[in-house]
């Protein structure tokens, strides 16, 4: 900064001047004090100009750091109401936590890294039985059961490391009772401290409900697993009814017997009597590893033929023995525990099914095992008497008496009923009509004897040629049919090749004189193509026939094919 103090000159004195050399120096020096007066004056200038200008910043570097200040302080003071507001809102996001704390269903526990409780909502002091002061550094551990804390901290530690989500281990109270919950623990922070939260929520209804499903579910298995054996044993019982209907004869029948109600009863042992015209009662079939050994019994006062009902003897030792049912002391193991279900028909008792370690099951299975006595009997009741009818008919009037084939009756009545089968199970059924041809002169050059020989050889040929389950007849006159249930039209078909070469190969003796060869005609027909009933079917066949006579004999027509 330049010096702004006045320059004080001093003014000596004024000699007079001896010289104008003096004179001109003096001049000269007045000038130098001139010159440097006005240096001096700009210097000052200057000086002020300097002092001016360093003012100005200086005022401006003041305004600046003012409004730097003002800004400042404007800056901090809404940092101070936005820390007030953050402040207000921790505050109200605190008190709604401990609201919630309070107010939630849910165990909730606050504890630090080394397990130590440090807070719990109210829940857990109400349900649990603990006071607070209780709680307080309690170990976590020690809310659980204790022969499952080890598998506890197991389980905290997977939730914490993220291995696992929940857990499952019940809470303890402090009268030790357990409380089934689903617990979800979390790392966080409390009070400025690093801690965990366990959330533990109550599922008892869920338990129970799933109780009560997997209830539901173990009997609706069992009502499953009964549902299914009951339509086992109906599938063995239709099964057996099925085969006794096509058996010719009731021995047949008895061994299907045997082997049906042995898979209905399995493990036990049975047997089966039916009524003799005596008054006794014979063993038809037995089954079992101990089936009974007595043939043929009297049944006097027997209470199931006299009562028609189901007999149970639990202690064959101490009860009241039936006549018809004896201990077998064969048995090594000595009496055991029978029932005897009888087998009524049109009110009178044909049979009796005997049936051996049935009664001392199980209440529950009990019932349903007497049920299907019961059942079983009137089925066999049902089917034996049938086929016991069916044969009784059978001996009477199904037979013609010349060739020993069944006769027309016979075919009538029995067609209908395998096309009734037929339709039932979608199996077809083929039909064979055949005629002698020029069974008239042969007749008139043999004799009517002559003839009768031929129908009974071909009668016997024919049998020769058929299956168990297939029917011959003996149509009328020289007309044979044949009924063969499931045969496709193609076997049906190649089954009338085989008897039109086997009766163009036929020789018959009559007299010790040979009878001349015949040939004959066949019409084919096939249940349901060529008809839906009996009679519409054997039409179809009988007019295939009538076409192969007219074609010339000694051939085949197959319905539906004659145009």
């Amino acid at each position: 900064m330049v010096n702004s103090t006045p320059v004080q000159t001093e003014i000596l004195p004024v000699e007079e001047p001896e010289t104008l050399a003096e004179i001109t120096a003096l001049h000269q020096r007045i000038a130098e004090l001139e010159q440097m007066i006005a240096h001096l004056m700009i210097e000052r200038r200057r000086a002020e100009d300097a002092l001016h200008r360093m003012n100005a910043e200086l005022e401006q570097r003041v305004q600046e750091r003012t409004l730097e200040l003002a800004r400042a302080n404007k800056a901090l003071q809404a940092e101070i109401y936005q820390r007030q507001e953050k402040e207000q809102e921790w505050r109200e996001s605190e008190h709604r936590l401990q609201t919630l704390f309070d107010k939630v269903d849910d165990f909730l526990f606050v504890f630090d890294v080394d397990g130590h409780i440090l807070h719990s909502n109210p829940v857990v002091w109400r349900r649990l039985g603990y006071v607070p002061e209780a709680l307080q550094n309690m170990h976590m551990l020690n809310i659980y059961p204790p022969d499952q804390q080890h598998e506890a901290l197991d389980a905290i530690v997977a939730m914490i490391s993220g291995q696992s989500a929940v857990c499952t281990i019940p809470l303890q109270t402090s009268d030790g009772t357990l409380i089934p919950v689903q617990t979800r623990v979390t790392h966080g922070n409390w009070d400025n401290r690093d801690v965990f939260f366990s959330i533990s929520r109550d599922i008892s209804d869920l338990k129970q409900a799933q109780e009560a499903l997997e209830q539901a579910n173990q009997q609706l298995k069992h009502s499953v697993d009964e549902l299914t054996q009951r339509n086992h044993d109906i599938t063995l019982l239709n099964e057996m009814g099925d085969k006794i209907h096509f058996c010719e004869s009731l021995d047949d029948a008895y061994t299907i017997v045997e082997h049906i109600v042995a898979q209905l009863f399995p493990n036990q042992s049975g047997a089966l009597y039916m009524s003799l015209s005596r008054g006794e009662m014979s063993l038809v079939a037995r089954w079992g590893p101990h089936p009974p050994g007595q043939r043929v019994v009297t049944p006097h006062h027997c209470p199931v033929v006299q009562g028609h009902h189901l007999h149970l003897i639990n202690d064959p030792q101490s009860a009241q023995r039936c006549h018809l049912c004896p201990i077998d002391r064969s048995i090594s193991a000595g009496a055991v525990p029978y029932a005897c279900v009888p087998l009524v028909a049109h009110g009178e008792t044909m049979g009796v099914l005997h049936l051996r370690n049935g009664p001392h099951l199980p209440q529950s299975v009990r019932d349903l095992w007497e049920h299907l006595a019961v059942t079983t009997a009137r089925k066999l009741a049902l089917e034996l008497s049938n086929l016991h009818l069916r044969e009784r008919l059978r001996n009477q009037a199904v037979r013609d008496p010349l060739t020993g084939l069944f006769n027309r009756r016979y075919l009538d009545e029995t067609l209908k009923r395998e096309l009734q089968r037929a339709h039932r199970h979608a199996h077809p059924v083929g039909v064979i009509m055949l005629d002698i041809d020029h069974f008239k002169q042969f007749n008139d050059t043999y004799g009517h004897d002559g003839g009768d020989t031929l129908l009974r050889a071909l009668g016997s040929a024919l049998q020769t040629q058929t299956r168990g389950e297939d029917i011959v007849c003996r149509y009328g006159g020289e007309e044979f049919t044949l009924i063969l249930p499931g045969a496709t039209l193609e076997q049906t078909y190649r089954r009338a090749e085989q008897l039109l070469t086997l009766i163009r190969n036929l020789q018959v003796q009559h007299d010790g004189h040979p009878l001349r060869s015949i040939t004959a005609s066949l019409g084919v027909a096939i249940f349901p193509e060529h008809g839906a009933t009996d009679e519409a079917v054997v039409k179809a066949a009988d007019c295939a026939l009538y076409l192969a006579k007219t074609r010339g004999r000694d051939q085949i027509v197959v319905a539906g094919l004659m145009e």
